[in-house]
């Protein structure tokens, strides 16, 4: 309502302008000049009013002939290139794709998991862990499990990583913190067996997957991990685990979801004989 009442006036305050340069050219082309005793600024008032009221006037014929089919085909316009947003975004929504996290907060992720969930990591470590430990042992009290797949101090991948990362990630430094991160998950591990499950894994770092897991019963008894939720992201030639954007996956028609999540439990299959 108060939009249409804006567009009203809008309307009437161009009308009006109109109208005074209108009179005004008028003004200067009839009136003027017999009020003006210098010849040339007679000619100069003939001109300007007679330019006034010509551009009112081919603004009022644009406005009644030619602007109507350039406002419809400006609008045909914007309709296809909405309708085409409208399906690259569908066709986006179809892989499950919700959106981007801007900078992964992993204290306030944990924070906020459901009771009775399995968080599944996959990443090489993480050196700001000690920011979150108290969020997980936190989510361990709500019933929360994880399932960390952690690089392997002794995998040859190791060094290549820590190349990439360049000079501030040098393979000691990296292969240091690393196994510092190792033995601060296993000592969780060791206070609470049944909820924190580690495997190292030693073959390709791939990318930083974290799927979210609900417990589901079967039609035929038993139960078997669903993804609810996933975060992913890229391991570039800087850290890429946390402070850096992740994509957010939910269930979609393709199925992307579980398809990161079969990666990481054929991952964990494949290195098991590392578990802790």
């Amino acid at each position: 309502m108060r939009s249409r009442e804006s567009s009203g006036l809008r309307a009437a305050v161009s009308v009006l302008m109109g109208l005074l340069v209108l009179g005004l050219g008028i003004w200067l082309m009839v009136s003027a000049p017999y009020q003006i005793e210098n010849k040339q600024y007679k000619e100069i008032a003939r001109s300007l009013g007679a330019f006034l009221a010509a551009s009112v006037l081919v603004e009022f014929l644009y406005n009644i002939t030619v602007r109507p089919y350039d406002d419809n085909r400006l609008t045909e316009r914007l309709s296809t290139l909405m309708q085409r947003e409208f399906q690259r975004l569908t066709k986006t929504k179809g892989y499950g794709l919700l959106g981007i996290e801007e900078e992964l907060d992993w204290a306030e992720i944990l924070s906020g998991l459901p009771p009775n969930c399995t968080l599944w990591w996959l990443d090489t470590y993480d050196p700001g862990h000690k920011i979150w430990l108290e969020p997980m042992e936190e989510a361990i009290a709500r019933g929360v499990s994880f399932r960390m797949l952690i690089m392997s101090p002794q995998s040859p991948m190791l060094e290549h990583r820590a190349e990439e990362l360049g000079e501030h990630y040098r393979p000691s430094t990296f292969k240091r913190e690393l196994t510092g991160f190792l033995d601060e998950m296993r000592t969780l591990a060791r206070k609470y067996p049944e909820q924190i499950k580690i495997v190292e894994y030693d073959d390709l770092p791939s990318a930083p997957i974290y799927v979210l897991t609900k417990e589901k019963k079967g039609l035929l008894g038993g139960t078997r991990d669903v993804p609810c939720q996933a975060y992913s992201s890229y391991f570039l030639s800087e850290p890429t685990g946390a402070g850096f954007p992740h994509l957010i996956w939910k269930e979609g028609e393709s199925g992307f979801m579980n398809e990161l999540f079969k990666y990481v439990v054929e991952k964990w299959e494949r290195n098991q004989t590392h578990q802790t």
